[in-house]
């Protein structure tokens, strides 16, 4: 559980090193916030490129939305983040149509 919850604080400040720990020790990717927020949708407001790879990398849904509907694809081009838009765009799991 707060492993799960850490993965969250580390996406949201950044802290890729501890990012990759948590992953390669089984975090729970798909543990939201109250807004519903994954890691990804985190990643991409903060305009993360990193870590955002690091996450695709490990299977993390980019297409999850939260509770206005808002995936991470959303989340990165509403906030201007344009490279990590393209990161997620790369892995292929979304497309710019969804």
């Amino acid at each position: 559980m707060y492993v799960d919850l850490y993965l969250h604080d580390f996406s949201h400040f950044l802290f890729q090193k501890c990012m990759h720990w948590l992953l390669w020790h089984g975090a729970d990717t798909t543990v939201v916030t109250p807004r519903g927020w994954t890691p990804a949708h985190i990643c991409a407001i903060r305009g993360q490129d990193a870590c955002m790879q690091a996450l695709a990398n490990n299977g993390v849904s980019m297409s999850a939305e939260d509770t206005r509907g808002a995936n991470p694809v959303h989340m990165a081009a509403a906030h201007g983040n344009s490279f990590t838009l393209q990161t997620i765009l790369r892995t292929g799991v979304v497309s710019i149509t969804s």
